[in-house]
């Protein structure tokens, strides 16, 4: 479960604070991201992230666009197990 970063105002940009990992089963997650601004995700604009959890290997994966370099920065909790 990917959590956002605390804002104070609409006019601010949020990034991801953390992504929270609820073991047990293999699992996924699509991110989107936009300007937060505009209109241009009707046309496309914006960036895709796919967040894996492999059971197996206890591990989490991603894979996508551009917030997933916000993810080597972000906390990863395991919950549990």
């Amino acid at each position: 479960m990917p959590l956002g970063s605390d804002v104070d105002s609409t006019q601010e940009t949020q990034r991801l604070g953390s992504v929270r990992v609820y073991p047990g089963a293999n699992g996924g997650f699509t991110l989107f991201e936009d300007d937060g601004k505009t209109y241009a995700y009707e046309k496309g604009g914006g960036s895709i992230t796919t967040l894996t959890w492999d059971e197996a290997a206890h591990r989490l994966t991603h894979d996508g666009g551009a917030a997933s370099s916000e993810l080597d920065k972000a906390t990863v909790v395991v919950i549990g197990k």
